[in-house]
């Protein structure tokens, strides 16, 4: 499958979830240490150590949540803007999916096989 023919939509999902998986690795790397260090040893310091774990957590588990349903939000998208039609590969007629056979040429879409004679 060649990605630079695919649809438009599947390339949104493609960005969509790229920039999701970037902020979610930022939000992890931004959870990293930020308290002062003029609190080290402290009580103070190991609450503010666990804020920060928790806030983080909560942080990155949002993302993941909007990631989610973005996703699932655009592939119902996708599914719904499929193309019900294909081209002919002989004449480039316009054909229902369900078709077996082109009606202009004859092209036997199942089989894939030349058109036939009398057509």
């Amino acid at each position: 499958m060649n990605p630079f023919r695919w649809r438009k939509m599947t390339w949104l999902i493609w960005v969509f979830t790229g920039l999701m998986a970037a902020w979610i690795i930022a939000g992890l790397s931004a959870a990293g240490d930020n308290c002062d260090e003029h609190l080290q040893g402290s009580a103070e310091r190991t609450g503010c150590e666990a804020g920060t774990v928790i806030g983080g957590g909560i942080g990155v588990s949002a993302l993941f949540c909007v990631w989610f349903l973005g996703f699932v939000i655009l592939s119902v998208i996708w599914f719904m803007t499929r193309p019900t039609r294909r081209i002919c590969p002989v004449c480039g007629t316009a054909a229902r999916k369900g078709q077996t056979t082109c009606k202009k040429c004859g092209f036997d879409f199942a089989g894939s096989q030349a058109p036939l004679a009398g057509h």
